[in-house]
């Protein structure tokens, strides 16, 4: 979708012109931000505005600011980002993209948003929203657009391990963890940390074409990745819990063979039920998925690492067969068996 801009008539030499009007674009930034995910932003959406630019067309205005009083912020590497453009002097913006922050624990999350800064973030991102065109955010970001409310009844992604708490804490927001950018028009929200690229080459495409977003994309070395899946992994999945610890030992020294559910539920000492209610409240999920995608990711380690015959990687996996792997690969979003071994011999 790409959005109309409008212009505004202005005389030059007698002529009458249309003239584009300015896009305004803020970039919230908030202590503790990601340096990678502010700097990614502001990189791809000043190289899409110097194109713009260039080529006459609508102008992109790009400022980065605080809703604190202080112009300077330290990121979570430590650095210092100085220039932030005081709250006062930000007009209301046409497009609000907030970064994401180093908040990597649930545990610390509920403090995290409970900060007066976040808050003040929630409360202007609920002041500013029904006058701008879009509102996007990635990583953490996506639980203070949730938290103002802007994501109920609609889909939504966020980052993947943090994914059972925003379902816990938003459920009337539709999760989507498939999907590294969910598009709902209005409101916009991505996967963690890099996937902020994905996301402002998005924006960039709404708001520029896509010629301006290929153009962009060249520029960065970078390009969108449709989804998310194949990155989550196990082990972070999960709530610690000793149950599901000792299912997934039990699991991964029996990968190599086909079982059931049932049979790891005996194996573990519980009832397929019992097993069942551990695992969503731990993981959100269900035992055979768990099941699949610990499988999915030995083969995926395995062909990305060893020469080894794709049939005997799914062997050792415990499938009976290539065309079962070749499935579960397509389920979880995985790249193709052969793409793998092509960037395995590539050296990607």
């Amino acid at each position: 979708m790409t959005f109309t801009f409008s212009f505004a008539w202005v005389k030059k030499g007698g002529v009458s012109r249309m003239k584009p009007q300015v896009t305004r674009i803020a970039v919230v930034v908030m202590n503790n931000v990601l340096s990678s995910s502010l700097g990614i932003t502001l990189d791809i959406l000043n190289t899409a505005a110097d194109l713009m630019k260039a080529k006459g067309r609508a102008e992109l205005s790009v400022q980065a600011f605080s809703l604190g009083r202080a112009s300077q912020m330290r990121s979570s590497s430590g650095l210092q980002i100085s220039g932030l453009v005081p709250r006062n002097a930000v007009k209301q913006p046409d497009v609000v993209m907030l970064p994401g922050c180093n908040v990597s624990q649930p545990e610390k999350l509920l403090q995290w948003l409970h900060d007066p800064e976040v808050e003040a973030v929630r409360d202007w991102m609920r002041q500013v929203a029904p006058r701008a065109r879009m509102m996007a955010s990635g990583c953490v970001g996506t639980f203070v657009m949730a938290s103002a409310g802007l994501l109920d009844g609609r889909s939504a992604t966020t980052t993947w391990w943090l994914a059972r708490e925003f379902q816990r804490l938003y459920p009337k927001v539709a999760l989507n963890m498939t999907r590294m950018v969910v598009d709902e028009g209005k409101y916009l929200t991505a996967g963690a940390a890099l996937a902020q690229t994905d996301l402002a080459l998005h924006v960039v495409r709404r708001l520029c074409g896509p010629e301006v977003a290929r153009l962009t994309t060249s520029f960065m070395l970078a390009d969108e990745r449709p989804s998310q899946a194949h990155f989550a992994v196990s082990a972070f999945m999960a709530h610690p819990h000793p149950d599901i610890a000792r299912a997934k030992k039990w699991i991964l020294q029996n990968l190599s063979r086909p079982f059931t559910v049932e049979e790891l539920a005996k194996a573990v000492h519980m009832t397929p039920r019992t097993l069942a209610r551990r695992f969503a409240e731990a993981t959100g999920s269900t035992p055979y998925n768990f099941i699949q995608r610990i499988r999915v990711e030995r083969a995926h380690d395995l062909v990305k690492t060893t020469s080894h015959p794709l049939q005997h990687i799914a062997e050792a996996v415990g499938y009976q067969d290539l065309s079962a792997l070749r499935r579960v690969f397509k389920r979880f979003e995985y790249p193709s068996l052969s793409t793998v071994r092509r960037r395995k011999a590539a050296g990607d």
